[in-house]
């Protein structure tokens, strides 16, 4: 999955390196995860955390945008 985040992103090493404590960088990280229900479910798994976690943890971060019609 390191070789499509890097695609997605257009993320190199060295930046994953330095900006891993980055708010807005933590943010394509999970906009990444949440592309794919799978992903979703596979990183919710490793990290022992509930679904919705991604979820609410991907809104405290800068960036998300929220498309729904009410």
């Amino acid at each position: 999955m390191l070789a499509q985040f890097m695609s997605f992103t257009g993320s190199g090493a060295d930046e994953l390196r330095t900006r891993i404590t980055d708010p807005d960088f933590l943010g394509a990280v999970l906009d990444f995860v949440l592309e794919s229900d799978i992903t979703v479910e596979k990183v919710a798994q490793a990290a022992g955390v509930a679904l919705e976690t991604i979820l609410i943890a991907r809104s405290q971060l800068p960036g998300m945008q929220v498309d729904w019609t009410p």
